[in-house]
């Protein structure tokens, strides 16, 4: 049987994240935001890794471009923009709470939700924390983290398993996984990145398979949900019989 699905019996959803400002992808930033102006979901969350916070990074490959205050203005800007309903902290923003890399007679100084302004444009934030009753946004029976590990369907299989229903980024790849077992319906969704490709840390490696993309879906009162991923190749997409180009 089929009904007009309208805004009374679903939420509107969109899910992103992996941004790394200032390697942030503008073409495929430019995608989404016209997604989001035609599509107007209600919610737009935001998986971590808005920015990079390089300066408080001790691996030797990564360098900070800009200043903290400057990469902060970026993110708020970034923010504002699209309109980011909520956001979970990647190990990017834990950078700049973790013991032992930001001593703590400055901590305050670096503090993420002050700086990114996340209380004053009432963005609802979850703490970097992989245990499933600890962190991530809650959308009916989907569990939305940032993501731990590798990337691909292996990752993917291992999120399955500790989190049931769960859409995730970190790995900048995209991927889903369902278990064999017909009647286990938690399924996993990595669900890409919007970062450059050529990131400082991943060019003295083999290439990886990382991949532009984000998730929509249509959240039902049941918990429920219906999602899409969308797979960035070459310059435009078409996306529910509209064309987007970067």
């Amino acid at each position: 049987m089929q009904r007009q699905v309208g805004l009374n019996d679903a939420e509107k959803v969109v899910i992103y994240g992996d941004t790394h400002i200032p390697d942030d992808d503008r073409g495929s930033l430019n995608i989404l935001y016209d997604f989001i102006k035609d599509w107007k979901p209600s919610r737009v969350i935001h998986v971590g890794d808005l920015g990079r916070f390089d300066q408080v990074s001790t691996y030797p490959h990564d360098r900070a471009e800009l200043s903290l205050g400057r990469e902060f203005a970026k993110c708020i800007e970034h923010l504002d923009r699209f309109g980011v309903t909520d956001m979970n902290f990647g190990n990017h923003e834990q950078r700049l709470l973790r013991p032992g890399l930001v001593s703590e007679d400055v901590r305050d100084i670096y503090d993420p939700v002050r700086n990114l302004k996340l209380e004053d444009f009432n963005i609802n934030w979850r703490p970097y924390d992989s245990r499933p009753n600890f962190g991530g946004i809650r959308l009916g029976k989907l569990l939305v983290i940032h993501g731990f590990g590798g990337g691909g369907v292996n990752s993917a299989a291992d999120h399955s398993r500790v989190y049931g229903c769960v859409a995730f980024g970190h790995s900048h790849r995209m991927a889903i996984y369902q278990p064999n077992h017909a009647l286990i319906k938690s399924t996993a969704f990595n669900i890409g990145c919007m970062c450059k490709m050529d990131q400082a840390y991943n060019i003295t490696q083999p290439p990886a398979a990382w991949v532009n993309g984000f998730m929509f879906l249509y959240l039902f009162r049941s918990g429920n949900f219906s999602p899409y991923l969308v797979r960035i190749v070459g310059d435009e997409i078409a996306i529910n019989d509209r064309m987007y180009s970067k």
